[in-house]
Formats: structure tokens, sequence, C-alpha cells
């Protein structure tokens, strides 16, 4: 089955971890804890949107520890 035109392809824990440059259980771990990238739940499938992955990214970008 072909995706609808202009869908984005959602990912799976493994594939957005990759993205992360992390390990699926942190993934799993933010899940839990109510933190990490937004996802959805199919059934019992876990998965990103890569916009998701992207907002999430800026919203954690820091200029400084402090």
């Amino acid at each position: 089955m072909a995706d609808a035109p202009g869908a984005l392809p959602l990912l799976s824990t493994k594939e957005a971890a990759k993205r992360l440059n992390l390990h699926p259980n942190t993934l799993v771990k933010w899940r839990s804890a109510g933190t990490g990238p937004e996802f959805i739940k199919i059934g019992r499938a876990v998965r990103y949107r890569g916009e998701a992955i992207e907002s999430w990214l800026r919203r954690t970008t820091r200029q400084h520890t402090t």
C-alpha cells in the first residue's frame, strides 16, 4: 500500500532513535517519563513523526548550560 501524496512517513522507535543517535531504550524511558519527542500509538505500535522530532530538538536546543 502506497503512502498518500504529501503524507509524512512515521518512524518506529528504532528509526527515531537512529535519527537522534540514541539507543531505542532511551526513547522508551522518555515515553514512560513523559519527556522526549511526541509519539503516536497505533494499537500497540509506537510511531514518531519526523516533524515532531524536529520540533522537540528546536525546543530543547540551548545556547549555554545555565
